[in-house]
């Protein structure tokens, strides 16, 4: 039996921030691409993504698709909280982004008792 595994889409307090947002910002067939994947993710965890996933830094987690990039974090028991969604250009993921995933993480768990983020 399958574990069925929540995924959580970052969104700032005032709502201004957001991985959706991001992540519609890549088109419409790249993020149809995403939600693809997003959506395995759900069902399978980490194990189906295993070439497409690396540890960034601390608990900030990387998926892989294509030029596109989600960075991520597990939080409790089964769950994916998305933090950041952007277009790598570079080699290596640039420190921006992974300070921005870690103070997004930050703000999570801050709120986390609030149902101020969006599921898939």
């Amino acid at each position: 039996m399958n574990k069925t595994w929540e995924v959580v889409l970052y969104s700032s307090k005032d709502g201004r921030d957001s991985v959706i947002n991001e992540i519609d910002d890549f088109g419409e067939n790249n993020a149809a691409k995403v939600f693809k994947v997003i959506e395995l993710l759900k069902t399978y965890g980490h194990a189906v993504l295993e070439t497409h996933i690396k540890h960034i830094d601390r608990k900030i987690w990387e998926i892989k698709i294509d030029k596109y990039r989600v960075l991520y974090f597990l939080y409790e028991n089964q769950h994916y909280i998305l933090v950041r969604a952007f277009m790598k250009k570079t080699q290596k993921t640039p420190q921006k982004e992974i300070e921005l995933a870690e103070k997004r993480y930050a703000d999570y768990i801050s709120r986390a008792e609030g149902d101020q983020h969006e599921k898939v």
